[in-house]
């Protein structure tokens, strides 16, 4: 076949469309030749072509759209909405969770092994995918200088979910020493916890693990109490000994108090079911140290302390 006429019906009605690279039969609509290297030209679907010039995504954030059309003042609000949602919906776009991110790479790099925050970073992105509010909580202590409050929001963060891996993974991170490092305001890290804190547990996989009530409150208990008495043995003065006669009180505390700690209550209605796992584990130990004779009016003291927590211990020694 001669390259002047069509192949399919010999017809020599050729159209060369140098745009597309392509050499097409006007009869029968075959195309004879394909040029894919052909430069591209402006032609008549695209009269505009010369004058058009490059459009910035962020001319969205203007009066006018892609193709510089005026946008009404719905648009306009639609627009910001839209742009406001993808924001807060793409982790990757957060600078929220990419500053969470960054600490959690170096002020506590020493302090965690890599597996755990992998973990960390996995349970942060759901977070803010889950939740896109969650990057717009700015609740701040005006006791705390503005770098003291950046640094503790977003340490608060990590906290949190680091709390929910011990209570549901049974980690044993060290939560309290981190409060104390960064002095963390209680009234903030309360407030934190009841507004991510049930999303946190249910990222965890709280419901995928499917554990009933008892085993649940066991679990939790046992995981407070090692990490109260884990704080508590830092302290020089008490040894290990003694610790592990503390837990062995503890443990026949929780006992009296039909705690599921071997099986299910035997009352429907135990004494501490009202209050949570950790407080129960609190009252446990201070009723454990009551009854050890043995240890000092010193002891108790440094037992009653570790019990109050971080931030009240911190709080008495800047007031003595």
């Amino acid at each position: 076949m001669s390259n002047d006429t069509c192949d399919g019906c010999g017809s020599g009605q050729l159209i060369d469309f140098h745009d597309r690279g392509e050499v097409i039969c006007a009869d029968c609509g075959g195309v004879k030749e394909v040029n894919l290297e052909a430069s591209w030209q402006p032609g008549d679907r695209d009269p505009n072509h010369s004058s058009r010039g490059a459009i910035n995504v962020d001319s969205l954030r203007e009066t006018r759209d892609a193709n510089q059309i005026p946008l009404t003042a719905k648009q306009i609000r639609q627009v910001g909405r839209l742009r406001y949602t993808q924001q807060r919906m793409n982790p990757r776009a957060s600078k929220l969770m990419a500053e969470i991110r960054e600490l959690l790479a170096t002020e506590f790099a020493h302090d965690l092994p890599p597996a755990v925050r992998t973990r960390i970073n996995d349970i942060l992105t759901h977070l803010f995918t889950r939740d896109p509010s969650v990057s717009a909580i700015r609740k701040s202590s005006s006791k705390r200088d503005d770098d003291d409050c950046w640094k503790q929001n977003r340490v608060t963060y990590l906290l949190i979910i680091m709390t929910y891996m011990n209570e549901l993974d049974s980690c044993q991170l060290p939560v309290p020493e981190f409060e104390r490092r960064y002095n963390i305001d209680r009234d903030l890290l309360n407030w934190m916890k009841k507004r991510i804190g049930p999303i946190v547990q249910g990222i965890i996989g709280l419901e995928s693990r499917r554990l009933g009530p008892n085993e649940y409150r066991r679990k939790q208990l046992l995981s407070s109490l090692s990490l109260y008495l884990a704080e508590i043995e830092k302290d020089e003065e008490l040894s290990r000994e003694l610790i592990q006669r503390i837990r062995d009180i503890a443990l026949h505390v929780l006992l009296e108090w039909d705690e599921p700690l071997h099986g299910s209550s035997v009352s429907d209605t135990p004494p501490h079911c009202s209050k949570s796992a950790k407080q129960v584990v609190k009252l446990a130990i201070a009723e454990a140290s009551k009854r050890l004779n043995s240890l000092s009016s010193n002891q108790k003291k440094i037992i009653e302390e570790a019990l109050r927590g971080p931030s009240r211990r911190g709080s008495s020694s800047s007031t003595a």
